[in-house]
């Protein structure tokens, strides 16, 4: 019996190590309620965000329009991207310099996509590398496709998704794993592209930008706008997660009701097998 039950624990701890991500370099809860910062939980220091409306910062309670009660569990808020300018802002990350294999996680919940709508952004006016994610010609928030673009060490490639619906929260992850470029939405593949294939060969690393990093903007061009609506648990990892990892990070936000009482009846039985054991 003890044997079993030592089985079990195992499998237990293999399962939950198996769904869990290492920390990500960037991590932006985007729960902050009130404010003006929106706080890097993740490895990278002094990358803290700082709430804009257009160029303007906004300092303390100025930012609290910006925030939403709403979010992917259902409590708490999330930032809300209440004009076509508004945005967080990071700086100029070295953390995004140099980037080989990497995914991005994201909730999202729109209401109005327009044409070079970001989603974040590292481009600037000037440098010799980014990581880009806009908004295609056509998009709108029920039918948003949305478009990758890398400049590197090695050149520069664009991977298009394939539509999906964003006015309810979806959780988005894209994913670089070597030459290949995947966008998901859970478990649903929006597209796969491999880099090598794509005009403009794409190999190595990204390059440092000259660019601050944005959420909901860019720093490349003052005409190009936030979508509105929301966002919620921003992160980003400097390697390629698997897509248990994935679903990891997507549960950690909206636990599944039939994933907590699988764990639930697992722990009652271990518990009930090593009462057994000790008798």
């Amino acid at each position: 019996m003890k044997k079993i039950y030592t089985i079990l624990t195992l499998n237990i701890a293999g399962f939950l190590l198996s769904a869990q991500a290492a920390d990500p370099v960037l991590h932006y809860a985007l729960d902050e309620g009130a404010g003006s910062t929106a706080a890097n939980l993740g490895t990278a220091t002094g990358a803290n965000g700082a709430l804009y409306h257009g160029s303007t910062s906004l300092v303390g309670a100025a930012g609290d329009g910006y925030w939403v009660a709403d979010s992917p569990s259902g409590s708490g808020s999330s930032y809300s991207m209440t004009t076509p300018d508004s945005y967080v802002q990071a700086g100029v990350l070295s953390d995004l310099s140099g980037v080989g294999d990497f995914t991005f996680t994201m909730w999202l919940k729109l209401s109005d996509v327009q044409y070079n709508d970001r989603i974040f952004s590292t481009r600037g006016t000037a440098g010799t590398g980014f990581i880009d994610l806009l908004a295609v010609s056509g998009s709108t928030a029920s039918a948003l496709n949305l478009s990758l673009q890398l400049k590197g060490t090695g050149g520069s490639a664009t991977i298009n998704s394939v539509a999906f619906d964003a006015t309810e929260w979806t959780f988005l992850s894209v994913v670089r794993d070597g030459d290949t470029v995947t966008f998901n939405t859970g478990s649903v593949l929006l597209g796969s592209a491999q880099l090598s294939t794509e005009s403009g060969l794409y190999e190595g690393t990204v390059g440092q930008s000259a660019g601050n990093f944005e959420i909901a903007g860019t720093a490349a061009s003052g005409s190009d706008r936030s979508p509105l609506g929301a966002i919620s648990d921003f992160r980003f990892y400097n390697e390629a997660l698997s897509l248990s990892a994935i679903d990891g990070v997507r549960q950690s936000a909206i636990p599944e009701p039939s994933t907590t009482m699988m764990l639930s009846v697992i722990g009652i039985i271990a518990v009930g097998l090593r009462r057994r054991g000790a008798k």
